[in-house]
């Protein structure tokens, strides 16, 4: 029962980010085009001005289109999961967060579905990097052997005291997706150190 439980609230959550990024996509994205296109036609009086708040726009709706992108899991399922989750570092490196590192033995993961739940905690866990760690070095390692696959993903950031860590959200969506990919995921930090993920199919 407590496993049919984790799949429908993955699902429920996979349909939730599906219909934002429609709807970031098809509103948000066309009303910021629309506003861009307005400024374009605006006298020349304040050109100086125009061209600042253009590229803001432009720059606004990059970040829609790639939000949109990663909130659907039928890119996910088309890309795969490795190729997805080295695109989303390259996107961080280009941003400007942090520096990273993506290691691939070769081994890719079957199954759209494992795809999209270690995506989502390959995700999460970046995402957490990005907000708290302070990092500038991200490193993603994938390697698999027997049938087992493998991610490690590690940071160089300023790290936490594992045993007092609260049960967040962000945390329990890990340990719940983990339970309905048959993983195992383990946390190895320390506020002087960084942060290393580990998390294994069983």
């Amino acid at each position: 029962f407590q496993q049919e439980k984790l799949q429908a609230t993955i699902e429920i959550q996979e349909n939730t980010f599906r219909q934002i990024g429609l709807e970031l996509h098809d509103n948000i994205g066309q009303i910021l085009g629309l506003a861009r296109m307005q400024l374009n036609n605006a006298s020349g009086n304040a050109q100086e001005l125009i061209t600042q708040t253009d590229d803001l726009i432009g720059k606004a709706i990059a970040e829609v289109r790639e939000l949109s992108h990663s909130l659907h899991s039928g890119r996910i399922e088309n890309l795969g999961f490795v190729q997805a989750t080295k695109d989303l570092l390259d996107k961080i490196e280009k941003s400007g967060y942090a520096k990273t590192e993506f290691h691939y033995d070769g081994h890719e993961l079957r199954g759209s579905e494992s795809a999209i739940l270690f995506f989502r905690m390959t995700q999460e866990i970046v995402n957490n990097i990005i907000k708290h760690a302070e990092a500038s070095l991200i490193k993603v390692h994938i390697s698999g052997a027997g049938g087992k696959t493998t991610i490690i993903i590690s940071d160089n950031g300023k790290g936490y005291d594992v045993e007092s860590a609260h049960d967040g959200i962000g945390l329990r969506n890990l340990k719940e997706r983990a339970i309905l990919a048959n993983a195992e995921i383990e946390f190895l930090s320390s506020p002087t150190d960084g942060t290393t993920v580990k998390i294994s199919t069983k």
